[in-house]
């Protein structure tokens, strides 16, 4: 679990992800994950399934 979490949060074209991408060259112990991505892979954990390859026809 994280000790620190920072959130931007704004409308689009607002430069949040400007912003982030500022912050984490500057500070380098962060990592860049979407809150999406982030409750995908807590719910797979929490019901015990296991990622897949998928093959796109």
């Amino acid at each position: 679990m994280a000790d620190k979490i920072i959130i931007f949060s704004g409308k689009q074209y607002a430069g949040k992800d400007t912003a982030a991408k500022i912050m984490l060259d500057k500070m380098t112990d962060y990592r860049r994950c979407a809150m999406g991505d982030i409750i995908k892979l807590e719910y797979g954990k929490s019901h015990n399934l296991r990622r897949t390859k998928r093959f796109d026809l």
